[in-house]
């Protein structure tokens, strides 16, 4: 055998991907040969691939133009009934596509959904949460509160003593000022 067509070579004449064609040598359904890093196929295993594929009816050799003629219409024959059932193949395979595509769609907008509620959720959440105090800010806050409480009540407690030495001061200072009223009227 001649191993002389190339992977891409092969995988355009049978209508397959390479990696398909791929498949197929790993799988031993194609013999190959590989030459420097690179894998070659035989082109009568590839053409014989086809024209299996097709279903086509081919007679190498034909001893009348009787025949000949007769392999061609059985061919293009084949050949339509071929091509009408891939694309009523097709067509059915479209139809489910679509309806996959459809199911898809309708997940998609469903998920989309929930992720615009959560969205929705996370930023009420941000808003709560820029109004709140966090708890680290918070006990600093109480710590200071609780130190200017403790201040107050040392100054609520020296002016208390001020007060009430006012207090005994300016009774003190009556005091006085009766006696001296007292005395003045006596003296008189």
């Amino acid at each position: 055998m001649d191993y002389n067509l190339s992977r891409e070579e092969a995988a355009e004449i049978l209508w397959i991907s390479t990696r398909t064609l791929d498949r197929r040598i790993r799988k031993w359904t194609l013999s190959h040969q590989k030459k420097w890093n690179k894998v070659y196929l035989a082109e009568e295993e590839v053409r014989h691939l086809t024209n299996k594929g097709q279903n086509v009816e081919v007679v190498y050799e034909a001893k009348t133009t009787k025949e000949k003629k007769n392999t061609h219409l059985s061919t293009q024959i084949n050949q339509e009934e071929l091509i009408s059932k891939l694309s009523k193949h097709m067509e059915q395979n479209m139809w489910q596509f679509l309806e996959v595509l459809s199911e898809k769609d309708k997940k998609l907008e469903e998920k989309n959904q929930i992720i615009f509620a959560l969205q929705h959720k996370v930023w009420e959440l941000e808003n709560k949460l820029k109004n709140t105090v966090a708890l680290p800010l918070y006990q600093e806050e109480k710590e200071e509160l609780i130190l200017e409480k403790e201040n107050l009540k040392i100054e609520n407690k020296v002016l208390e003593e001020k007060l009430k030495k006012e207090k005994i001061q300016n009774i003190a200072l009556i005091w006085f000022l009766v006696i001296l009223i007292i005395v003045l009227i006596l003296a008189l």
